[in-house]
């Protein structure tokens, strides 16, 4: 049976073929360890935190990412494969709304915005729906007849207002349509926005619910009657939420809600009648005046002398801020895709991982539990844990020693003329005293403990440790069991043995590749000055100059590109080799039954790893 989690020796490499690779420009390789009808969908998320080995920045600037037409396709493509293969783990009605909003042409997607009423007694949803009214009213007009509506609107209904310009027997009328009643409005600032909103009341958002704050309300369960008079909750997603409140009761329902950002998905306005906050408070929230924004709207519409007063009253409500949070993200730019979609889509790739290592971590916790739940056993588990933990953190700080020390600061590219042949000491020397060597001899006493807690839980029990066996006949394969796991010494032997050679072969290739190109131009330099009478001294001498300093620039950016290269390689597989020796010790512990399981569901969790990892690369690409 295989390892939990194959080693990069277990594929073989040739020496040719990592030459090959080194001569490549750098890439990262560290795994990356993501109608009305239509708002109706049900969801299903976790979120957890998990610690990981941390990685450096790439030391050369990331390629620039060029835009793609067909990279909407691919997208909605993965999306639609992250429906079918990751349904347990991705939230459904916000894909469905991700993928609506792909199936429009690009720059024209509809955009939801929920107007979120804090319930507050008999005050309910009254602010919400005054704030709706008064963003959308035109002051140049008498009242219309969808104010009239949404005005005598009862409390506790939800309602989506589609702006947009329709016929006008379309405007102003509430119709059900589908599970919604819907109101379709005219605007003369939001028109052009494709924009729907749904007004609907709800409790204060919580942070001792399952789900995040931002899930709560940007995905929310909306009670829609039924034939029988009863009511079912249909989970609505949207791409922005306005979160509306009065009062001091108000603040301190929004308190767990993020504070307010130009760019944030969510926004808090706090209807304080007469409080105006200075030009430097820095407030989590947007405290508005419902009462003096209607009151300029009022006085306009009477008289349009009143224009200044109406001005005047307008910016001092502070609507106008958010007004212009509601634009943030919506406007429509033909052929490019609106960054509320792109942001829609990337919180779901996000909320997928975070579920993803939500199962793994619950899956590998289950993995750990002994047959009996004794002291000793539990020490083991936390020993385990905490042996893992450190062999992380010794990963990224050993390396980072190494990466920045002496030793390979030796081999930067203009001391490989005389250090050439040190390539593989100096690498061999950091690879024996910074790859891990306390976290290995750390496991070797695990083991110890590991063994003699099994032996006084049941003495007959006999515990091996699965290691890693190469695919590659020319090697011979090590032991199947030992006392210890050696994921940790068998990666460390195939980075010497297989990765070094490849990269002293280079190293002298490239020294004699620009010794040889310096020689050639220099030859033809001095030709050219004994051949033709009309050549000086200094045109001989450019030629020659001209073929040192790109014979130079060669080596360096080929050299470069390799050190990069080697050292992304040993952080990864020093990575990967941490974590197939605690599987390896998890295996052991419970026996190869439960493991047979458990190395299906890990298949399933690398697939949707995979395919967020495809979508986030559409999403970086698409226009």
């Amino acid at each position: 049976m295989p390892p939990p989690r194959s080693l990069r020796p277990l594929a073989g490499l040739p020496k040719k073929s990592l030459i090959n690779a080194l001569n490549r420009p750098s890439i990262c390789l560290h795994h990356r360890s993501p109608g009305s009808g239509a708002w109706a969908a049900g969801h299903s998320a976790t979120a957890r935190r998990s610690y990981v080995t941390p990685t450096n920045p790439p030391t050369t600037a990331p390629p620039t990412i060029e835009p793609s037409i067909d990279a909407r396709r691919e997208l909605e493509q993965t999306l639609q494969d992250l429906k079918k293969h990751a349904a347990n783990y991705v939230n459904l009605s916000r894909l469905h709304l991700a993928l609506l909003g792909l199936s429009q042409p690009a720059g024209e997607e509809s955009i939801r915005v929920a107007v979120l009423g804090i319930a507050n007694g008999a005050d309910s949803g009254n602010t919400a729906k005054s704030v709706l009214q008064l963003l959308l009213a035109d002051p140049l007009k008498e009242k219309e007849e969808w104010e009239r509506q949404l005005a005598g609107r009862r409390p506790g209904y939800p309602v989506i207002v589609k702006i947009g310009r329709r016929g006008l027997a379309d405007t102003g009328v509430i119709e059900r349509k589908g599970m919604f009643e819907e109101l379709h409005v005219s605007s003369p600032v939001y028109d052009s926005y494709n924009l729907e909103l749904l007004l609907i009341d709800v409790n204060p958002p919580s942070s001792e619910e399952d789900v995040s704050i931002e899930e709560q309300l940007l995905d929310l369960p909306v009670d829609i009657p039924s034939n029988t008079g009863k009511f079912s909750p249909i989970m609505t997603p949207v791409h922005k939420a306005l979160v509306v409140a009065d009062g001091i009761t108000g603040v301190r329902a929004t308190a767990s809600i993020p504070a307010n950002d130009e760019c944030s998905v969510i926004h808090s306005a706090i209807n304080i009648p007469g409080y105006q906050p200075p030009e430097d408070a820095n407030l989590p929230f947007q405290p508005v005046d419902v009462s003096l924004a209607r009151d300029g709207v009022d006085l306009f519409r009477d008289n349009l002398k009143h224009a200044m007063d109406y001005e005047r009253l307008w910016f001092k409500s502070n609507l106008p801020a958010v007004a212009e949070w509601l634009k943030t993200g919506i406007a429509q730019h033909p052929g490019t895709t609106k960054p509320a979609v792109r942001t829609l889509i990337s919180s779901v790739l996000q909320e997928t991982t975070a579920a993803v290592q939500a199962a793994e971590a619950r899956r590998f916790s289950g993995r750990l539990t002994l047959a009996t739940q004794s002291p000793s056993a539990l020490a083991v588990q936390r020993g385990l844990g905490q042996w893992a933990q450190g062999a992380h953190a010794e990963l990224q700080e050993q390396l980072d020693l190494a990466f920045t020390g002496q030793r390979w600061k030796k081999l930067g590219w203009w001391k490989l003329f005389w250090r050439v042949d040190d390539v593989t000491m100096l690498t061999n020397d950091m690879l024996n005293q910074q790859f891990l060597p306390t976290a290995e001899k750390n496991l070797v006493y695990l083991s110890g403990q590991v063994r003699g807690s099994i032996a006084a839980a049941a003495p007959s029990a006999e515990l091996s440790f699965p290691q890693p066996v190469p695919s590659s006949p020319a090697t011979v394969p090590p032991r199947k069991e030992t006392r210890w796991p050696t994921h940790i010494s068998f990666t460390r032997r195939y980075l010497q043995q297989e990765t070094i050679p490849a990269l002293q072969a280079l190293a002298q290739k490239l020294v004699v590749q620009c010794y040889t190109t310096c020689g050639l131009t220099a030859s033809l330099a001095g030709l050219l000055y004994v051949s033709a009478w009309s050549s000086s001294v200094y045109e001989a001498g450019a030629v020659a100059a001209l073929g040192a300093v790109w014979s130079l620039r060669r080596l360096q950016k080929k050299w470069e590109t390799a050190r990069d290269f080697w050292e992304g390689e040993v952080r990864e597989e020093g990575r990967k080799a941490v974590r197939a020796a605690e599987e390896s010790m998890a295996r052991a512990v419970e026996g190869e039954a439960d493991w047979t399981g458990a190395a299906e569901g890990e298949e399933e969790l690398e697939k949707v790893r995979e395919l967020v990892a495809k979508a986030e690369d559409a999403l970086a690409r698409m226009k």
